[in-house]
This record gives C-alpha cells, structure tokens and sequence, in this order.
C-alpha cells in the first residue's frame, strides 16, 4: 500500500445475510456500496463465530487455533469476572496493522477488539474494567493512545453515556470521521456494536434491533463522507462486513445438572440450598442484645412493577432463618418501601438483589435520599457522578432483578407480600441491633420478610459490616443530609450558607453546623431563617448549630469555643416544640416530655446562634499572629 492509499475497514457487529437482504430498500449508503462494489453473499465463519475470535480473523487471516484468540473471554474460573482477550499480545501472529506498521504507514483503531497495548497510531481499544479497584478512565489510558484518547474525549465525551447504546457508536463514529479528516491514515479499523447490543437484549427480528440496522447505515454514510471532505475517498477502499450473525434462543443448558446426570459431578450428601447460604453469609453479631446476625451495609436494589424506576437503598436486614431475613424498611423513608407497597397490593413478592462489599462511591450515593434525590430517582447515579463512571449492573441469577458488578457478596430474593415476622424472634431480647443514636435500637414486631433465593459471591469474599454508631456509619449518614440541606438553603437564600457540617456527635442525622456569610446589616436575621429552612429540608434534624466563616465548622473544639465567646443563652437560643424528628431518638417519647411530645417521633428542636452581630464584628476578630517566613528552617 503506498502512503497516498487508504483502507477503512467498518465492522457492524451482528450483521448478517439476511438483514441486507430483506432490508436493502431501507439502506441507502450500504444499498449503494452492494450495487456499485463487491458483495459478498456466503460466507463461512470460524469457530468459534464469536466477535473476537472472528475479528482476530478478519485482522490476521488465521484461525482461532492458529491466532491464539479462542473465545471473547479467558478461562479464569476462579474469578467471577473473568478477563477478555483485550490485549494484542495475545495474538500469536502478525496483524494487518502490525505490517502497516512495518511499512511506516498510519494506523487508526475505534473499538476494534484485541488491540489494547499495540502500536497502532491512533487507538481507542475495546476495553471496561472488571477489577473492584480500577475504572474505565484507568484501564482505557493504559489500553488506548492515552493522548488520542483525551483528545477525542475532550471533543465529543459529551455524546457518550458510558457504554451504553447506541450513545457509544454515536461517540465512536464521530471520533473516526474527526481522524479521517484531519489524521488520514493508510488503514482505519471500526467497530460499531450498536445492533449487536440491541439484539442481545431485545431479540434478533425485534423493532430495536431495526432501528440500530438504520443507525449503523447512517454511520457508514458519515465515514465515507469524511473521506471526501478529506480528500482520500478516491483513493480509499472501503470493507463492509459483519462478524458473525445471531439467533433467537428458548433455552438455556445448565451444564452442572447433564454432568450430574452423567455421574461426572456429584452434589454432597444431604446437601441443602437453605444450609449452604446460611453459612456463607457472615453476617456479625455484635452485642449480646442483638435480633441476630445482621447486613448492616447491603445495598437493595429493586424496582417498580413496570420497570419504569429503580432504586438502591441500605436498610438493617436480620437473618431470621435458613431461607429467610427480616427488613426494616422506615415508613415512608425510602423508595424501595413505596415499590414494596406497589407488589403488597397487588400480592405479588417483590424481586430484589442484596449487594454487600462494593465500591465506596457507590455505598456512599445509596445513602441519599428525599429531598435530594426524589422519588424515581435512582441513587447509582449519585455514585456515578462521584466516580466519573456509570455503576456495571448484571442480571440475577434466580430473579428478574439487577444486581451491581463486581460486590463481594449478592443475595438475591424476594420481599414476600403480606408476612411480617418479630425482628427478635430467635432471642427475645426486645432490642435490635445499636443504631447511629448509639443506643440498641427497640426490636420491631413486624418486619417485612426477604425470602432467600441465592447467593453469589467472589472468591475469598470480604463481609463488608458497619457497627450504627461508629463513624464510618455517621459519616455516610452526614454526607446527603448535607447536601439536602445546603440544596435546599441556596435555593432560598443563595450565597449566605457557604458550607455545612453534620458531626459524628449527631449521627450524621440530629445535628448540622451551618457556616453563615453576612454581607451587611440587611442580612441580620438571615442565620436564623437558614436554620428554619434546614429543619425543612431534613425533618429528623434537631439541633441547629449557626457559626460564622472564621470558624471551622469541621473542629468541635473550634465550634464550642464558639458557644463559649459568641453566645448568650437568653438572647441566641430557639427552641422549637412540637416538632418532628427521628424516631431513634430515645428521649423522643411522651413519657420524656408530656408537654411537648403527644407521640413518639415528635422533639423539641434548638438553634444556638454563635455569629456576631453584624455591626459588632470589629469587636470579635480573632487573634492575628504574625507569620513566620523562615520556619522550614527549624524543621533541620
């Protein structure tokens, strides 16, 4: 191939035969090339015709036994991720690109598998993580052209969801249009998956797969169109194929049951479904008061009865028996409680999944709730967010539900309609477990009921547990409380609020530190109406703690001091009676405070004010001390 000469090889994954056949009408740039060019009509696959062995084929000429490239994935049966075949130096012979290279001629590859970690000039490999520790940022810079990649990112990141389709083929195929018209390389590699991906999960003849069959067409119209805005499309050949076809299927072959039946596997005496979970879960008991063993840190996953919502939430789940745990779901607290009332009516159990031991953003995004996140909302996109990468879902094993990629531990089940079971049935305690108030909270009577269907988990599996009142649980429980707060607070009185603390003292929950800005004597009062508006946005905040900006409100001591020299008792504190908050709260019952409690739930709230008075602020400035310019000297 000389310089001036280009090949661009497309390949529409999941194209077949059939789709041009019956279809060619409907396509008009794939229609014109099989009129104007070569069309192939037969074509004999390899073995196995699945997407990389066949497109190492393709790129080498070779057969799988021959190229080295067997299967899409590798045989690792002890992880429950397994590795693809992503990386080139798996291929065992030459490639197309590699003698391109060789020729001193420009390569470009979008999506073309099992070309991570290769020379190819311009790359963005096929490649998503499958390890807990690692995210798509990391492992596509090692895999691709790092430079490249930022680059095309930077442009056109904005038409990408993640992985997802048909966003994904819409971001790769304006990353090659953009590198044929500017790069021009001699050999161009393109993989479009859209209609493969729409195939798996909606069928091969369906209305989904059609329309990606459309897409596909239009993209192959913009690629060739960029080489004539280039200059090269008269010197360009074009190779438009598909890698292997697909059928719809009815069945599915467990092969552990044929190997029974043959005699080559078999199961252990007496070996039972209900004993085996039991022991796997290590589930810990952590006071002699306890229900029982508890998931202290589960993340549910569950979803409306149309499928049109899902959400993850973390409630206390007590394991009541060999196939069955106890829920506590607060009333009116959580979404999954309002899907779990969608299937009570209509007595249907509710499938959901139990994920135990995952990526911290993703434990720290299932915690937020009303009034941040609303009803229909799904909190992974919290997580999300946090990690600049979509969260992997997979399907259950035994339920019609998702469950997050790559925990520790999943459980997957049903919340059972219309059974309740005592929370201490097994002890008769009359406690719980300790919740976040740092007392053991009172067992419930009636706790809705997870019946158990199977347990999945990653080799050498690490339980993943949070005692209520420790910090880590505190701190997980501050973070969206914080964020409903400050939400709610600038939406009212922008630019006065500048941070909020909720401290471990609180629980993450009863308590919040607002750090106020005052302009001038018009703002005088605003304080005030902020911690109003805090009660608001978090009904189970009690205390309301109002410094001002040269205070940290992340040092207690920092805050007291405050109480100590900006607070007079009978000037700057609020009381607020009659108020709900909590239920967890131990003194927030009738017998504490008749008066003021009519039911439990109910409290007195309190705002201490510790800013100064905006016309006496001269009067409270902290001691300035003078700078020391030398100081790393004394540190020799």
């Amino acid at each position: 191939m000389a310089t001036n000469q280009h090949l661009v090889i497309i390949s529409l994954d999941a194209l077949g035969f059939r789709d041009l056949r019956e279809h060619q009408a409907e396509l008009p740039v794939l229609s014109e090339l099989m009129t104007g060019g070569t069309w192939v009509k037969s074509v004999t696959g390899i073995y196995p015709t699945l997407t990389y062995p066949s497109h190492t084929t393709i790129i080498t000429g070779q057969y799988p036994s021959v190229h080295g490239i067997v299967n899409n994935t590798k045989l690792q049966p002890t992880r429950r991720s397994p590795d693809w075949y992503w990386y080139q130096k798996d291929v065992q012979v030459p490639t197309l690109y590699d003698l391109a290279r060789q020729k001193k001629l420009t390569t470009a590859a979008f999506l073309w598998p099992v070309t991570a970690g290769s020379k190819i000039t311009y790359n963005l490999a096929e490649i998503f993580p499958n390890r807990i520790w690692t995210n798509q940022v990391l492992v596509s810079l090692k895999a691709s052209s790092p430079l490249f990649l930022l680059a095309m990112n930077h442009k056109y990141g904005h038409l990408r969801n993640g992985i997802k389709q048909p966003q994904l083929d819409e971001f790769i195929t304006a990353c090659a249009v953009d590198t044929l018209t500017n790069k021009k390389p001699n050999l161009t590699m393109i993989h479009l998956v859209d209609m493969d991906s729409m195939r798996h999960r909606y069928g091969v003849r369906s209305n989904e797969a059609m329309a990606a069959l459309h897409r596909l067409d239009r993209h192959v119209g913009q690629l060739i169109d960029a080489t004539k805005a280039a200059g090269t499309f008269a010197d360009t050949n074009f190779v438009i194929l598909g890698d292997h076809y697909q059928i719809n299927v009815d069945h599915m072959i467990h092969l552990n049951t044929l190997f029974a039946q043959q005699g080559w596997l078999t199961a252990r005496q007496d070996q039972t479904f209900e004993d085996e979970w039991w022991k796997l879960v290590a589930a810990p008991t952590n006071t002699p008061q306890d229900a029982g063993p508890y998931i202290t840190v589960g993340v549910v996953f569950g979803s409306s009865m149309d499928k049109s919502k899902s959400d993850v939430t973390i409630h206390r789940m007590v394991l009541e028996d060999k196939d069955k745990l106890g829920i506590y779901i607060m009333p009116g607290g959580r979404h999954i409680g309002a899907f779990a009332e969608e299937y009570e009516k209509a007595n249907k159990p509710m499938p959901i999944t139990i994920n135990i031991g995952l990526d911290p953003a993703i434990t720290i995004g299932a915690t937020f709730e009303p009034p941040t996140t609303p009803f229909g909302y799904n909190e992974l996109g919290v997580a999300g967010a946090i990690r600049n990468q979509a969260v992997q879902l997979v399907d259950g094993v035994t339920v019609d539900e998702k469950a997050i990629a790559r925990s520790e531990y999943t459980l997957e089940g049903y919340i059972m309609p219309n059974e309740r079971i005592q929370e201490d049935i097994n002890t008769h305690t009359g406690k719980a477990m300790p919740e976040f108030p740092g007392y053991d909270g009172d067992a419930n009577p009636a706790l809705q009921v997870i019946k158990v269907t199977a347990v999945t988990h990653r080799k050498n599996a690490i339980m993943q547990s949070v005692i209520g009142p420790s910090e880590e649980h505190v701190s997980m429980a501050g973070i969206p409380t914080e964020a409903s707060i400050l939400q709610l607070v600038n939406r009212a009185i922008p630019g006065k609020v500048t941070n909020v603390y909720n401290p471990p003292a609180g629980g993450g929950k009863l308590m919040t530190i607002m750090q106020i800005h005052k302009d001038n004597e018009a703002d005088e009062g605003i304080q005030r109406q902020a911690a109003l508006l805090a009660f608001s946005a978090f009904k189970e905040l009690k205390t309301v703690i109002l410094v001002d900006e040269d205070v940290d409100i992340f040092d207690m001591n920092d805050v007291i001091w405050t109480m100590n020299t900006r607070f007079q008792a009978d000037q700057d504190l609020m009381v607020l009676s009659g108020m709900r908050n909590h239920p967890l709260d131990p003194s927030e019952r009738p017998q504490y405070d008749p008066k003021s409690i009519r039911f439990r739930g109910m409290s007195s709230k309190l705002v201490i004010d510790g800013t100064v008075p905006f016309d006496m602020k001269d009067q409270f400035e902290r001691a300035q001390f003078m700078k020391v310019a030398d100081w790393e000297k004394y540190l020799k």
